[in-house]
């Protein structure tokens, strides 16, 4: 029998942005439920202009869907200002009592650059056990 990652993680498009300076990414939320562990891949592409930005993340989370969201303490991050892609990991606890989480994302510095920005959730529990359903299935031959 294989044994594929996605038994026991899930995987959800957290955000997709084109950032400028001071400009942010709409985050989408993530339902950690049933999850103990998330880590952010974060993605940055080669940035375009004449001085480069920072890009600046914070996590959010919430007691309910769509409810109201609070900064996670300790979360706050800074990629730096330089030319080429880079990919960042950023791993957090999930709080079982505030498990919907938001990402944020924000084109900082005094930078005129724009740069492309991606970030996926990946959800999995330290204890090994299964997770519930993915949001979507994927059928490989």
């Amino acid at each position: 029998m294989t044994h594929l990652i996605t038994q026991d993680a899930k995987f959800k498009v957290a955000a997709v942005a084109n950032l400028a300076t001071s400009g942010s990414w709409t985050p989408i939320e993530v339902d950690g439920r049933g999850f103990d562990r998330a880590c952010w891949a974060v993605q940055r592409q080669t940035q375009t202009g004449a001085t480069k930005n920072t890009l600046r993340t914070s996590l959010y989370n919430s007691a309910t869907s769509g409810g109201t969201y609070a900064i996670v303490t300790g979360c706050l991050g800074t990629m730096a200002n330089t030319t080429s892609s880079k990919t960042y990991q950023l791993e957090f606890k999930i709080n079982g009592d505030r498990p919907f989480m938001k990402f944020y994302g924000t084109g900082g510095g005094a930078g005129t650059a724009t740069m492309a920005c991606a970030a996926l959730a990946i959800l999995y529990r330290g204890s090994r056990s299964l997770p519930p359903t993915q949001d979507l299935t994927v059928v490989l031959a």
